[in-house]
């Protein structure tokens, strides 16, 4: 790649790279409830505390996990995410390699990378994360390996 101009191509993840949310595919029912029930709670929530709904909605992910006894940790996120719904031409990476095609013809070296407010370990375990030289996105805090 001597010679090619860096260049960054930037993704959302939810609703860009996979339909819906991750947490949507396998996790809400994990823990017992409907896709709308759970989103309704965090928007209630939000507006109740004057508050972030991102934060919201990994504390609702917690709270309501707990409640089910149904453990969160590092490794069970990223199984949620191997169930990534992924777009067309995304699981088989065909995308990434007609854009890294093209973008080698124009003279350009072409990186991917995710920033998302979903969340990073879910996206990490999703069948195409090695794509992608890096994820900016939520994290959980770790103790005796389970989100806190």
């Amino acid at each position: 790649m001597t010679g090619l101009k860096r260049t960054a191509l930037i993704y959302d993840f939810d609703g860009t790279l996979a339909g819906g949310n991750l947490q949507e595919q396998s996790f809400i029912p994990d823990i017992g409830m409907s896709r709308e029930a759970f989103w309704a709670e965090v928007k209630d929530r939000t507006r109740e505390h004057d508050a972030d709904e991102i934060l919201v909605y990994m504390h609702l992910m917690l709270e309501k996990a707990a409640e089910a006894r149904i453990t969160v940790s590092l490794d069970a996120l990223r199984r949620h995410g191997e169930q990534a719904q992924l777009f067309p031409g995304l699981a088989d990476r065909s995308w990434f390699k007609r854009v890294d095609a093209h973008a080698a013809g124009l003279g350009l070296a072409l990186e991917h990378y995710i920033v998302s407010s979903g969340i990073d370990e879910m996206i990490r375990g999703c069948p195409i994360s090695d794509v992608f030289r890096n994820v900016f996105a939520s994290k959980f805090i770790y103790k005796d390996g389970q989100a806190a």
